[in-house]
């Protein structure tokens, strides 16, 4: 009997720290969702995370940098956002103090939430990495534009996350192939989504079928969810997120995207250059206001005609040496779009 009642104060423990992992829990009060936004978060991925997040009544974000990680702000937060970009400049900006924080973070129970490079984080491939899975991304890795690809959920991910079991779509854009390496102490993951088909880039790389897409487990009392895409984006791949945040934190979540009235002027916030969190807060400030349908836009968005949809594309202040790499790639169209009466308001 003293046994079974060990157990039974043991399992209500979990249960009290987690919650259900398929059938979450609506929170007495938002969950405080962290994003990280230093220099390396670039692309379109953190201005989707927090568009998502602003949307969700359950949730509450947080804009994370470096500097905060070393100043104790992971200990405000119950869920921390690593989204896509660049593994290794996300890493530099947090510095070692910063990794070594976060690592501690998730240990004693922190909930880890990476997209793509949030994903090649948590990998061995470089001393600066978290090391947190067992997995090292492949030398061949695919790299290049975006593309949709099928990814495979399974049945034992269905049961610990809600996600239906079977094909879903989800935004590839240069994720790792993950190969299984070394085995990290006290961690636990599963495989529970595989890629079914195969993104071609210009480089030589293997086969992306059978390769791990979508990961969950434990770090010491902490959890683990990770994917090499991004489910973020758009409406039809947002499953993975529910069910991320019902692992993670036994939530459940939901979407109230704001009502943009007809006529709202169509604004891009040009997102590869983001250097931390006043640039996220002036793509949040500008977001807020009705009159203006904001559209985060990156490189290939240009390069591919989205600047005949706009009115103005903002280029906010953030890092002068990503700028001066990308420039040389959009300037050409930038010049175009203002010929034809479209506004650059360049805040640099």
């Amino acid at each position: 009997m003293e046994t079974r009642i060990i157990f039974l104060c043991s399992l209500l423990a979990f249960c009290t720290l987690f919650g259900s992992s398929a059938h979450g829990q609506n929170p007495a009060s938002p969950l405080r969702v962290g994003v990280y936004v230093d220099n390396g978060a670039r692309s379109n991925g953190w201005a989707a995370w927090l568009r998502l997040l602003h949307s969700s009544p359950q949730l509450s974000p947080v804009l994370l940098d470096g500097a905060s990680l070393r100043n104790g702000a992971l200990n405000r937060i119950d869920v921390f956002v690593m989204p896509g970009g660049n593994s290794l400049n996300e890493s530099d900006a947090m510095q070692a103090a910063g990794r070594t924080a976060l690592k501690s973070w998730i240990a004693a129970g922190g909930r880890y939430f990476g997209t793509c490079a949030g994903c090649s984080f948590l990998l061995q491939n470089d001393s600066r990495f978290l090391k947190l899975l067992p997995y090292s991304r492949h030398p061949q890795n695919p790299s290049g534009g975006a593309d949709w690809l099928w990814t495979s959920v399974t049945e034992r991910g269905e049961e610990l996350t809600g996600i239906r079991a079977g094909r879903h779509p989800q935004r590839y854009h240069g994720g790792p192939l993950l190969v299984p390496t070394n085995v990290v102490v006290d961690t636990e993951i599963e495989v529970i989504g595989t890629w079914l088909q195969d993104y071609r880039s210009g480089n030589p790389s293997p086969s992306m079928v059978g390769y791990p897409s979508l990961l969950c487990g434990r770090h010491g009392q902490g959890r683990l969810f990770v994917t090499t895409g991004h489910p973020e984006h758009f409406l039809r791949s947002h499953d993975f997120i529910v069910g991320g945040f019902r692992y993670l934190a036994g939530v459940e979540i939901t979407f109230t995207p704001p009502h943009r009235p007809r006529g709202a002027r169509a604004v891009g916030f040009y997102t590869p250059c983001v250097a931390g969190i006043a640039t996220a807060q002036r793509f949040l400030d500008l977001d807020k206001d009705p009159a203006i349908a904001l559209i985060p836009v990156q490189d290939d968005d240009i390069t591919g005609g989205v600047l005949d949809h706009l009115a103005e594309i903002v280029l906010p202040a953030g890092s002068a040496s990503d700028y001066k790499t990308h420039l040389a790639t959009i300037q050409p169209y930038l010049d175009a779009f203002s010929a034809r009466g479209g506004v650059v308001t360049d805040e640099r």
